[in-house]
């Protein structure tokens, strides 16, 4: 085929071209306005307690319950933590950056759900 050809067939479909150039120009736009997440990341935190009976006493109750009550009472205490301007105040000291911490929404960037698992022993 001869370059006139070819010539002929673009200025015949040329919307073609121009609705591709289009629709790439309006993602692009689309996903610079909006800022596409450059960084995410998920975090799996396991909380557990030792079980410490005191060996002189009778034990009216099982030291294992209390063990995993404690672990769900500061799995839930973490994860308040971590959502609160005191854990982005000492992540942004941790990482000596310049940006002050109104600078990131630590709630928009983190969501923090408990996994709570039934720890019952057979």
């Amino acid at each position: 085929m001869e370059l006139r050809e070819y010539w002929s067939i673009i200025r015949r479909h040329w919307w073609l071209p121009a609705a591709i150039t289009l629709v790439a120009l309006i993602a692009s736009t689309v996903l610079g306005v909006r800022g596409a997440s450059a960084y995410k990341t998920d975090m799996r935190l396991a909380v557990s307690t030792i079980p410490t009976p005191d060996p002189n006493s009778v034990l009216y109750y099982d030291p294992t319950y209390y063990s995993n009550l404690d672990s769900e009472y500061l799995a839930d205490d973490m994860s308040e933590f971590m959502t609160s301007r005191a854990f982005a105040d000492e992540v942004k000291r941790e990482l000596a950056t310049s940006a002050t911490p109104y600078d990131v929404d630590i709630e928009t960037i983190m969501t923090i759900r408990p996994i709570w698992r039934s720890t019952s022993r057979r």
